[in-house]
């Protein structure tokens, strides 16, 4: 077995426009990397899908494409790391097989459904237990949506789960879900590490549709053949069930304790603490997800981020041009602040936090004839970050 120092993982991002994979060894030096990226398809408005086989292509392709750099280097990898964005909702056969496109956390259609639950007597101690806004992001919510709206699916699924699930049980067999992943379902009580039984109800489901839940330090020693051969690695080589990305977001910069906080901007963006006590605000905004048994990870997630840059580079032709894009940014950094009056509103796929509103719309403010690409530009970035 190598030393720590000698080790080389592979981490592995599964996010929501595309998945990272990362290989790095013992002392934190990066090695080898590789993306792939996958879009979101919306048939309905306020509706966020994807394929859960086309993330899963892209998961392997990376994988491989780092484990061949590694190993032109003559290194190995000695075990696999997951992570991911967290509420996407996945209905599945008896086999594990999707049977419902990804409904990512960027999807709304349940918004009438979660404002009812909050308006309930008892949405606000449903809240507090599962630490999770009663939003359209919650699988919660999305799957009272599905019950009541596509009831032949709803009864036909054996199971549910989110794309990290479907992942990790496609690399090694195993149906596992982690604490925080768990936690970010409105179904777990994340002070008592169990299946909300109120939520569970609300839902029309029991434990048999969900995966046993572990810490996210939990190892499964060993892939699928098939994989493992595809892969050119070894059938043994240990899987770490990981985390959402929030929480890694907190470890991997420190922020791990009173005091300290981590601001994440990917294609959405998050503000969170890792504290050693949980805590949900009584108005019910914040998330709260058990981590351990003694540590939580409490904050706020926007859905205002990156979104916003992608959507707007495929207005402007540059999703496809990366030197574009970059020049782009480049002037609109060059910028003074404030983009010459114009003032964006980016609330493209609504809003979960500072303002609880799925219908809420994005706007540009203030336009005018001399303003040029890179002024919305900028605006758009100032949006997002006032929301941050």
């Amino acid at each position: 077995m190598p030393t720590s120092s000698d080790a080389i993982v592979v981490g592995v991002d599964i996010g929501t426009t595309g998945t990272k994979a990362c290989a790095v060894d013992g002392h934190g030096a990066l090695l080898a990397r590789a993306y792939y990226s996958y879009s979101i398809c919306s048939p309905c408005p306020s509706w966020a899908e994807q394929d859960p086989k086309g993330i899963w292509e892209a998961v392997v392709a990376a994988i491989k494409e780092v484990v061949a750099c590694l190993s032109a280097k003559e290194q190995t990898i000695s075990a696999l790391s997951l992570s991911s964005a967290f509420h996407s909702l996945i209905a599945i056969d008896a086999a594990g097989s999707p049977i419902s496109p990804s409904l990512t956390w960027a999807d709304n259609r349940s918004a009438t459904y979660a404002a009812k639950l909050r308006s309930a007597d008892t949405g606000g101690a449903l809240s507090a237990r599962t630490g999770l806004p009663l939003l359209p992001m919650s699988p919660l919510t999305k799957l009272v949506w599905m019950k009541d709206h596509q009831r032949g699916l709803f009864e036909a699924a054996k199971g549910f789960i989110s794309i990290k699930e479907y992942v990790l049980e496609q690399l090694t067999g195993e149906r596992l879900t982690d604490l925080t992943m768990a936690s970010a379902t409105g179904l777990f009580d994340v002070r008592k590490h169990r299946w909300d039984d109120e939520a569970l109800s609300i839902a029309g489901i029991t434990t048999r549709h969900l995966p046993t839940f572990v810490e996210p330090t939990t190892v499964v020693p060993h892939l699928r053949k098939i994989v493992a051969d595809y892969l050119g690695v070894p059938t043994q080589l240990p899987v770490v069930v990981g985390a959402g990305d929030g929480l890694l977001a907190n470890i991997g910069s420190g922020a791990v304790g009173i005091g300290k906080a981590n601001l994440t901007i990917g294609t959405s963006l998050g503000l969170r603490s890792v504290l050693p006590a949980p805590y949900s605000d009584p108005h019910g905004k914040n998330i709260c997800y058990a981590v351990t048994n003694n540590r939580w990870l409490v904050g706020y997630a926007g859905s205002s981020g990156g979104i916003v840059l992608d959507w707007m580079s495929r207005l402007f032709g540059l999703e496809d041009d990366k030197v574009g894009r970059a020049e782009l940014m480049d002037k609109a950094l060059r910028l003074t602040p404030g983009a010459d009056g114009l003032i964006c509103l980016p609330y493209i796929v609504g809003e979960r936090a500072p303002n609880r509103d799925a219908a809420a719309k994005g706007a540009f403010v203030g336009m005018r004839i001399d303003h040029g690409r890179e002024h919305y530009w900028r605006a758009a970035l100032e949006g997002m970050f006032l929301v941050a």
